[in-house]
């Protein structure tokens, strides 16, 4: 369960490890839905403090044309 706001959603928790050649690894909790829309994420060295999705458009499924076709076969 997340919490964001007064709002819970239903979402999976995942941990991703980044490692890197020189620094410290970046660590980050990402919070997904039932379709993989990743809700929230959080860096692990700023417990509490949540990036949140505010808004989600899908560009891989454009609504179906409105438009008709004016061209006639004669």
């Amino acid at each position: 369960m997340l919490a964001i706001g007064n709002r819970n959603f239903h979402a999976q928790e995942y941990r991703l490890e980044v490692k890197v050649a020189k620094g410290d690894p970046l660590s980050l909790k990402v919070w997904t839905d039932a379709k993989g829309v990743i809700l929230a994420v959080e860096d692990a060295s700023k417990p509490g403090d949540l990036i949140a999705l505010l808004q989600y458009k899908s560009y891989s499924n454009p609504p179906p044309s409105t438009s008709t076709p004016t061209d006639k076969q004669r």
